[in-house]
């Protein structure tokens, strides 16, 4: 694929990736003891011949893990749903939550096209329906990811109704320029603008009106209207500044997704790369204290409603002003 709004695909010549021994050593570190969320993205994580591998590895290695998600563009079909079935098996065994998320972000032409692939949607639509078919005898949660860009904001409502009548959980996200995607001259199609805003804002705000104790995605949809319309300051918990962070394929380390990177840990331990103190500083100063502030919520994990539980249960009954999330200590 040739997303419009990514260009990690233009980068092909950045190095080798890690090796599933070379994981296995970084993973090592104390920093990482702890872990207990695990997202594997990319890219494309089906590209790696050994994912099954790496997935077993997580799961051997971490005692805490409780949740193991993938992120995927879902093809090759086939591919992606042996792929599924083992890392499932594997979280099965382990008693670890299993979750998949497909990309998909429109229908017909409009995917193709916001994708760069020729007939990309109705393999992604095989994808989907053999992985339903592997929810009958597997423990998995299924769902479709949606990143909004100027292409897709007109069909928002015709696509949701569409995932709906199908079953599919939809998360929307806002597409992004970040450096780790290597999209800073493409911010025209990534990010949406004049009237097609307008009709995202509406979008959101219509989400967020289908609250419900089991659709706590319903808060991050306000939130993010209200961040669109107003540009408010982000008020959700974040679990890259709770104590996340990204691994690159490449052995970097990153502090969160708005992040540059802060070291490379090929070559020296993550835990001296994350602590520091030049780099706790710019945590600190660069990212806690304002990018943070402007960084929209793309999920709205266990551990982050943990952490703002009080504030949904407001938006839940509609009552009192908004709380506002604390600040995480660096």
């Amino acid at each position: 694929m040739r997303c419009t709004m990514c260009g990690i695909w233009k980068h092909r010549d950045a190095g080798p990736e890690l090796t599933l021994a070379e994981f296995d050593r970084v993973l090592s570190d104390p920093l990482f003891a702890g872990l207990e969320l695990i997202n594997i993205n990319g890219g494309e994580p089906n590209l790696r011949r050994d994912l099954p591998e790496i997935a077993d590895r997580l799961a051997r290695r971490f005692p805490r893990l409780r949740a193991l998600s993938l992120n995927t563009n879902g093809l090759p079909p086939a591919k992606s749903a042996a792929n599924v079935r083992s890392i499932a098996r594997t979280c099965q065994a382990k008693g670890i939550d299993f979750s998949v998320s497909v990309s998909l972000h429109g229908q017909g032409r409009i995917h193709d096209e916001i994708v760069g692939a020729k007939n990309a949607f109705p393999r992604v639509v095989e994808a989907l329906e053999r992985l339903k078919e592997l929810q009958v005898s597997l423990p998995f949660f299924l769902g479709v990811n949606c990143v909004i860009t100027q292409a897709n904001a007109d069909r928002l409502e015709e696509f949701h109704l569409w995932c709906r009548e199908r079953r599919l959980p939809v998360n929307y996200t806002l597409g992004e320029v970040r450096g780790r995607f290597h999209n800073q001259g493409q911010r025209r199609t990534v990010e949406v603008e004049g009237g097609r805003r307008d009709r995202v804002i509406h979008f959101l705000r219509a989400r967020a009106a289908e609250r419900s104790p089991l659709n706590h995605h319903a808060l991050r949809y306000r939130v993010l209207a209200d961040m669109l319309e107003h540009d408010a300051p982000r008020s959700l918990s974040c679990y890259y500044a709770l104590g996340g962070a990204i691994l690159g394929a490449r052995g970097q380390l990153y502090y969160c997704k708005q992040s540059g990177q802060v070291g490379d840990c090929r070559k020296e331990p993550a835990s001296e790369v994350y602590f520091r103190a030049s780099n706790q500083l710019y945590r600190k100063h660069e990212l806690l204290e304002r990018v943070c502030l402007h960084c929209p919520p793309n999920t709205f994990n266990r551990f982050e409603l943990g952490h703002d539980a009080v504030r949904y249960l407001r938006f839940l009954t509609g009552t009192g002003g908004p709380v506002p999330s604390a600040k995480a200590k660096p």
